[in-house]
């Protein structure tokens, strides 16, 4: 499922990633239930979408790392919604990356 979010405004008061990140690593609660602020989405789309990623790593020698490629392709086509203006439209993404992971 992909979301795309066209009119959105600022809450103090949202639950964030942040928040949801402070409580899964550290078990910590210094936010409270209020959250610490984030957008808010007002407006949005959803569609089915996809994303394919292939890669590859290879081994350093002397070195107990390895660098490697990975290749990301995204895709999604989200309908128009003429009582918002919004057109119809087609995302689509490649994404290069070049990595290196110390072991």
């Amino acid at each position: 499922m992909s979301r795309f979010c066209y009119r959105s405004h600022w809450s103090d008061d949202a639950w964030s990633w942040l928040d949801t990140l402070s409580v899964a690593l550290f078990a910590d609660e210094m936010y409270g239930s209020d959250g610490s602020g984030a957008r808010l989405c007002d407006a949005s789309r959803r569609t089915l979408g996809g994303t394919l990623s292939v890669g590859y790593d290879w081994p350093m020698e002397r070195v107990p790392a390895t660098w490697g490629l990975r290749l990301t392709a995204e895709a999604a086509n989200y309908d128009g919604k003429p009582s918002v203006g919004m057109a119809p439209f087609r995302h689509r993404a490649l994404f290069l990356t070049l990595h290196l992971t110390l072991q």
